[in-house]
C-alpha cells in the first residue's frame, strides 16, 4: 500500500492528547440493573465501578476473585447503590443457569449484561508453547463456550421476560490480524463474534447484542509480560494514534453500546486500538 508522503510524528503521545472532550459521570444509567462479568478484578472490576459511577446498580461476577469481587460490590454500594456478588464458572452451563436465576430473583430484571471475562493465555509467549489440549480447551472454553452460554442465559430472560435488554461483550483485534503468540486465543475471540452476530439476530428486535475489540491494553499485566518492552515498541510503530491502549479507552465504548445513544446498532464490534489494524 503506497502511504504517499507523511508528516514526521512522535514516536509515542500523551493519552491526554484524546481525552480533551470526555464526558464525565452523569448518572446516564440511573436505576438500570447491570451484570458485569469477571468484575472482581483488572478491567472487569473498573467496568463496574464505572457504571455504579454513572448511577446503575451492579452485579459483580467472579469465578475465584471471591474477595475482590466483594471489595468491588462494597466500594459499589459506599456510592449508595445496590451491588452484590454472584459467582460462576461461566463454561458450565448449571453454573450460568444458577446466576441468570439469582440475579432475576434479587432484582427482578436486567438492562445491561457486559460480558468481559476471558482468558488471556498471558503465560504463553509463542504457539510452540502450546502443549495440551487442555491448554487450548480452557481459552476456547471461557471464550467461546463462556460468552455462549452467558448470553444465551442472560438475553433468553431479557426476551422472553422483559422485551429489552443491552448486551456487550469482549472481543479483540486478532480477529483481525490473528495471534501467532496464542492461536488458541484468537480462536476463542472468533468464537465471541460467532456468538454476538448469531444473538443479534435470535434477539431482535427487543435486545441489542454488539462486541469491543480493543488492542494491547496496557495494564500491570500487560507490562509484566517479559516481551513487553518489544512489543510495545512494535505497537506503537504500527499504530496511527502513537500510543497504547489505556483501559480509559475501552470503558467509554462499552458504556456507548450499552445505553440508548447506541439504540439502533446491534450485530456489530467496534475496534479499540488506536488504528492499528486499518492496514489489515
Amino acid at each position: 500500500m503506497s502511504w504517499g508522503s507523511l508528516e514526521e510524528v512522535p514516536e509515542e503521545v500523551s493519552p491526554e492528547v484524546h481525552r480533551r472532550n470526555t464526558t464525565p459521570p452523569c448518572n446516564r444509567f440511573a436505576n438500570q440493573k447491570v451484570l458485569v462479568t469477571g468484575a472482581g478484578r483488572g478491567l472487569g472490576s473498573r467496568i463496574a465501578v464505572a457504571f455504579a459511577k454513572d448511577g446503575a446498580d451492579v452485579a459483580v461476577h467472579y469465578n475465584t476473585s471471591a474477595e475482590g469481587a466483594e471489595k468491588v460490590a462494597e466500594e459499589i454500594r459506599g456510592m449508595g447503590r445496590d451491588s452484590f456478588t454472584v459467582q460462576a464458572d461461566v463454561a458450565k452451563w448449571d453454573d450460568v443457569r444458577r446466576m441468570a436465576d439469582e440475579i432475576w430473583r434479587r432484582w427482578g430484571r436486567l438492562d445491561i449484561l457486559v460480558h468481559q471475562v476471558g482468558e488471556m493465555v498471558t503465560g504463553q509467549m509463542s504457539w510452540r508453547e502450546m502443549k495440551t489440549e487442555a491448554e487450548v480447551r480452557k481459552a476456547i472454553d471461557v471464550d467461546a463456550l463462556g460468552s455462549l452460554l452467558v448470553i444465551h442465559e442472560v438475553g433468553r430472560r431479557m426476551y422472553d421476560l422483559q422485551k429489552y435488554g443491552s448486551i456487550v461483550a469482549m472481543a479483540s483485534n486478532v480477529l483481525t490480524t490473528g495471534s501467532p503468540r496464542a492461536p488458541q486465543y484468537a480462536a476463542g475471540k472468533f468464537g465471541v463474534i460467532g456468538v454476538v452476530k448469531s444473538y443479534a439476530n435470535a434477539f431482535a428486535p427487543w435486545v441489542r447484542v454488539n462486541a469491543v475489540a480493543p488492542g494491547y491494553i496496557e495494564t500491570e499485566a500487560t507490562k509484566a509480560r517479559p516481551d513487553w518492552p518489544k512489543r510495545k515498541k512494535f505497537v506503537l510503530q504500527s499504530t496511527p494514534l502513537k500510543r497504547i491502549c489505556q483501559i480509559e479507552d475501552v470503558i467509554p465504548v462499552i458504556m456507548f453500546l450499552a445505553s440508548g445513544d447506541s439504540g439502533f446498532i446491534t450485530g456489530h464490534t467496534i475496534y479499540i486500538d488506536g488504528g492499528f489494524t486499518m492496514p489489515h
